[in-house]
Parts: structure tokens; sequence; C-alpha cells
């Protein structure tokens, strides 16, 4: 089928020619071409629709287009819990038994515009393909919602984290882990933290208390130590200081 544009022109031409027909009083030519250009009126009529159709269908997709990234900005991008069970390689004697008796011991990561990113004790602040962690044993995943950020701000986010102090130095098995982690991260994306299940940690939180506990026993023991110390060498120089030998009797 011919363009409404080649149409145009073809009617041009019947026009010159019929122009050149009444010249030389061809009444024959003229009305030749006449019949020729009712013709082409309707040719003209039929392109003129069909491209007005496609104008309107490329309209309709470049706006069902614009929608559907309307839609997206506004659902935020999805934001997963990545969960892995420790190597048995990277777990002390003392985690592996705990989790012997329900205390699991976890990593997890926190998938957000297609990347895991996660905190390591070596490396701080890191990324990976979602759930493709080697280092540890795949576990399972869990939806925990959507962040408005965009991707440039998840970016900064990290950088601010970095200077906020999760760096690899700061790692602490108890306090400040991986999952430690993925709760600030999330709360940064706009997330509750609680979101990421505190029982995942429950065996950090529990050697934390009990790191707490000892810490405060040595310290309650040392201040006695010291105090029972100072009062004997108290004791002892008022003593000396103030003792007369008997003399010898004989």
């Amino acid at each position: 089928m011919a363009s409404l544009v080649e149409l145009e022109a073809k009617v041009a031409e019947l026009k010159a020619e019929v122009a050149a027909a009444q010249a030389r009083g061809d009444m024959e030519a003229v009305a030749a071409a006449a019949a020729a250009y009712t013709q082409l009126s309707v040719e003209i009529e039929e392109a003129s629709v069909r491209e007005a159709a496609a104008g309107s269908s490329k309209k309709a997709e470049r706006e069902q287009t614009e929608a559907n990234a309307r839609t997206k900005a506004q659902a935020g991008e999805q934001v997963v819990l990545h969960v892995y069970d420790l190597a048995a390689g990277a777990l002390p004697a003392a985690n592996r038994a705990a989790s012997l008796v329900g205390l699991g011991a976890y990593h997890g990561g926190i998938e957000v515009y297609g990347a895991e990113v996660y905190f390591t004790f070596d490396a701080g602040i890191v990324t990976c393909a979602p759930g493709g962690n080697t280092a540890h044993v795949y576990n399972s995943a869990a939806v925990l919602g959507e962040t408005m950020l965009s991707r440039r701000k998840v970016k900064a986010v990290i950088s601010q984290m970095r200077r906020d102090g999760w760096i690899a130095d700061n790692y602490d098995l108890l306090n400040r882990n991986c999952l430690h982690f993925a709760r600030a991260f999330v709360e940064a994306l706009g997330l509750p933290g609680d979101a990421v299940p505190a029982k995942l940690n429950r065996l950090a939180g529990i050697g934390s208390k009990l790191d707490a506990a000892a810490r405060a026993v040595a310290g309650t023991s040392l201040s006695f130590l010291r105090a029972a110390t100072s009062f004997a060498s108290s004791s002892a120089a008022t003593s000396s200081g103030g003792y007369t030998p008997p003399e010898a009797s004989g």
C-alpha cells in the first residue's frame, strides 16, 4: 500500500496532466485524469485512516510505557532478605554445639536493585548476586517490602553507612555482625528494622548478654579486689606505725 505522502505526490502529477490536457484541448485525457483522481481520493482517505490509527497505537504504547514507569516508581523497589546457614568451617566449636540445641547460626544479606548487600569481618560492606554468597549454605529468602529510594540514593546510603563505621575493623560477632547490618540497612531503606527476624540473630544476642554479664562480674570482682587490697595495705601501715615491741625480760 502506498503511503499518504506517495499518494499526495501522485495527485500533484495528475493535476499537472489535467492542466496539460486542457491546454491541448484533449478532453479524453482530462476525463481519464479526473477518473484517476477520484480513485486516488479514495486511496488517500484510506491511507489517512491507516496512519491515524498507527499514530494512535504508537501514542497508546508510549502512554502505557510512561504509565508503567510511573507505577513502578510509585510501587518502589522490592527488598529481599536472603538467609544462609553458616558453613561448618566458619563456626567455632561452641557455636556449632549451640546450633544443635536450637540456636541456629545464620548469615543474612539484603537484596535491592538486583544486588545482595551484606557485611563481613574481612571486607566490610560488599555485594554479590542475589542468593549467590558461596561462603555459606543457602537457606531461604523473604520479601521484606519495597523501598522508595532510587538506585542512586541506595548507593549513597551504602556509602554513608561505611562512613558511619560499618567497616571490617568494626565487625563484632556478638554486637556488630551481618544481621545487625541487615537491620540497619533495611531501616536506612525506609523499612522497619524488625522486618529482619530477631530470631536469626538469637545466638549473637545470647552471647552478647553473656559477654556483658561476664564483664560485669569481672568488673565487680576487680573492684572488690582493689578495695580489699587497699584496705589491707592501709591496715598494715597503721599497725606498723603504732606498734612498740616489748622489752625482753630476763
